[in-house]
């Protein structure tokens, strides 16, 4: 029953979305691609996949009344034939899962956003543009807010970086910088509405796929943007159970807490590649004493880790940069042969007079 199941999920959408979604749904679709080896060998499976093939191509005047019948249909099949249940005593959703609310507007109004979030094609920067600008009250909607999440790893990858941005603003309450829709050369900030940032947390959480690609990857950034340290036991989880992309985001995250600094120490002697890249960036922006201390000797056994301190306001390690290449440079200069090392991508902005 699990296709069946799906089908009307989709189709639910459709009902409220609109079915001007009808031709651009391509969930729709790979749920009808599922269905077909059903239909050949069940009569009722047979005609719900019927049905649905006329409703896909039917005009646009019929689409309705058809998309209601077929509804009807499955709901019969499901409510007569099907069951779902877990064990346990029933318990109330907490209302950090109820992320946004219903926002006071027509369909027509808002779906124009919700199509940008959720097709491809070229616009839909300047719908989203445009909405923050005009319309940013549409964003505390909760169908935007899904929407959104969904949108993170948009094809376009100027949407996908304005959608992240877009909801690390939401959850921070931070302005947001975007350019002006009338003149791309002019950037302008604006606020957003408030919405609650532990709802934002909780869906972002919610069906969280350990083996996940670069969504799920964003969706720790976000956390960790808006949470900070406290999430820090999910972040341990991560590192635990996920896969290995999601755990180097997972190791950022362990950033927040100066207490995560002994098990960082730790991970050093056991990561390896851009994992253990992680651990120094992460343990580069503590700047207690003894972490300096440990950072003087680590740069002059590594120099290449050097670029990590580009923005440091450490006065200990900047000279430590500055005087080894100096020396470094000097011994270029006079000898043939010698290859500059890493001290160099340590060398911007530093706050050292030497």
């Amino acid at each position: 029953m699990n296709p069946l199941a799906e089908l009307k999920e989709r189709l639910v959408y459709i009902s409220v979305a609109g079915t001007q979604l009808l031709s651009e749904d391509f969930r729709l679709k790979k749920v009808a691609e599922t269905f077909a080896p059903l239909a050949e060998k069940n009569l009722v499976f047979k005609k719900i996949y019927a049905d649905l093939q006329k409703l896909l191509s039917a005009e646009k005047e019929q689409q309705g009344f058809l998309l209601l019948n077929l509804l009807g249909l499955i709901d019969a099949v499901l409510y007569t034939q099907a069951s779902s249940g877990i064990e346990g005593s029933l318990e109330e959703l907490s209302e950090t899962h109820n992320l946004g609310k219903p926002i006071q507007i027509r369909y027509s109004q808002i779906s124009p956003l919700l199509q940008a979030l959720s097709t491809t094609g070229s616009g839909r920067m300047e719908v989203l543009c445009d909405t923050i600008v005009n319309y940013p009250y549409y964003l505390q909607d909760y169908r935007v807010l899904h929407a959104l999440i969904n949108d993170l790893t948009d094809s376009y990858t100027e949407m996908a970086k304005l959608v992240y941005k877009l909801l690390k603003a939401l959850g921070t309450g931070e302005i947001i910088s975007i350019h002006d829709p009338n003149d791309y050369y002019i950037s302008k900030q604006y606020y957003l509405p408030q919405i609650n940032p532990e709802q934002l947390i909780a869906q972002l959480k919610q069906g969280f796929d350990l083996q996940g690609k670069q969504a799920m990857v964003k969706r720790v950034s976000l956390v960790a943007n808006i949470a900070k340290e406290r999430e820090n036991e999910w972040y341990f989880y991560l590192l635990e159970n996920a896969n290995k992309d999601i755990r180097n985001q997972a190791i950022l995250a362990l950033g927040y807490s100066k207490e995560n600094v002994p098990c960082l120490m730790e991970m050093l002697k056991k990561e390896k590649g851009k994992a253990k890249e992680a651990v120094y960036k992460v343990l580069s922006e503590f700047d207690e004493p003894e972490m300096i201390s440990f950072w003087i000797e680590e740069l002059k056994a590594h120099p290449e880790l050097a670029l990590y301190f580009k923005f440091t306001n450490s006065n200990e390690i900047a000279d430590v940069i500055a005087e080894n290449f100096k020396a470094e440079l000097i011994n270029y200069l006079e000898n043939d042969n010698v290859i500059l090392a890493g001290w160099k991508e340590g060398l911007p902005y530093k706050p050292s007079d030497k």
